[in-house]
């Protein structure tokens, strides 16, 4: 499932994304988010929710914010080199 909030960068996007999962009553464990600003919101959403992380709903950001590092519990970061990403891959 995919859910897109109206500016898709920030801590209130991730709250509006996790909202729209939520009322799908969809079940799921693992949430991917585009940064670790959406996945804060998120787990906010989430911990709103009585849902629990990781124990419930496993959280990936992707940018390696210190933010995230500092949540309670902290979100799973992935932090990727931009340049050294752009530039390992073949553009044939």
């Amino acid at each position: 499932m995919i859910a897109y909030a109206d500016q898709a960068d920030d801590i209130e996007s991730g709250r509006q994304a996790m909202h729209k999962i939520l009322s799908e009553k969809v079940p799921f464990s693992g949430l991917l988010t585009y940064n670790d600003w959406v996945a804060i919101g998120a787990m906010q959403t989430l911990q709103s929710a009585t849902l629990e992380t990781p124990r419930d709903v496993a959280v990936i950001g992707f940018d390696d914010r210190l933010q995230a590092r500092v949540q309670d519990p902290p979100s799973r970061p992935f932090a990727i080199q931009r340049l050294t990403w752009a530039t390992s891959r073949s553009w044939h």
